[in-house]
């Protein structure tokens, strides 16, 4: 019987939870943690019923290949390293076989493999990168590496911020709001139309010692 579509949703987000805890020790690069992060992902890709059936099976099968990786090669050194030494290795296997099913994954880790090598951050944790870049993209009709690079635009240590550009007019009216917010003796600094000698009145400068003779106050 399908999951209906409200179970669906919180079996995702506690996966996604559960992931997110998993996930900062993964990146203390603990083994078993790395393999556990993974399983649970491949668990909330099995469960997805918004994804076209192809694009579910090339994710399965990727999560499937990475899972292969680390449990046989990852030795608890560097994780930022292995996956990107363990990408490498993957294209390379997908342009030596024959099987033309491959031909789609194999354009996705050629990007993956850009993004991971260009724009993963130093604190990021990778299979947090891997899984953002794949949501993103989608393995079967993959994007480039400068399209994702559009969505990142910095690193607050703990998550990636996408900026939003705004136009002149969208500035000027926070700028506004802004200043009707402030106290009204602040509000005045900001007052650029108020004529200046409302606000301001010059104080006379003291006569010099030759002034005060050449011209004497009676």
């Amino acid at each position: 019987m399908p999951i209906g579509r409200f179970s669906q949703m919180i079996l995702i987000s506690v996966g996604l939870l559960v992931a997110a805890l998993l996930g900062a020790r993964a990146h203390a690069e603990d083994r078993f943690d790395v393999i556990a992060q993974l399983k649970h992902w491949q668990a909330r890709t099995s469960f997805r019923q918004d994804l076209p059936e192809r694009e579910k099976d090339q994710r399965l099968q990727l999560i499937s290949r990475l899972i292969f990786q680390v449990e046989r090669k990852y030795q608890e050194n560097s994780l930022r390293d292995f996956f990107s030494v363990t990408l490498k290795e993957m294209i390379k296997t997908d342009q030596m076989t024959a099987n033309q099913s491959f031909l789609s994954q194999e354009l996705f880790l050629l990007s993956l493999k850009e993004s991971y090598e260009t724009l993963l951050e130093n604190k990021e944790d990778p299979l947090v990168f891997i899984e953002s870049f794949t949501e993103f993209s989608s393995v079967t009709n993959p994007v480039s590496a400068d399209e994702f690079a559009e969505t990142r635009s910095y690193f607050d240590g703990k998550n990636v911020l996408a900026a939003k550009t705004m136009s002149l007019e969208e500035v000027s009216e926070i700028l506004e709001e802004k200043e009707k917010a402030l106290p009204e003796i602040e509000r005045k600094w900001f007052d650029l139309k108020t004529p200046l000698p409302q606000e301001f009145t010059p104080i006379e400068q003291p006569r010099t010692f030759s002034q005060h003779f050449q011209n004497p106050v009676i």
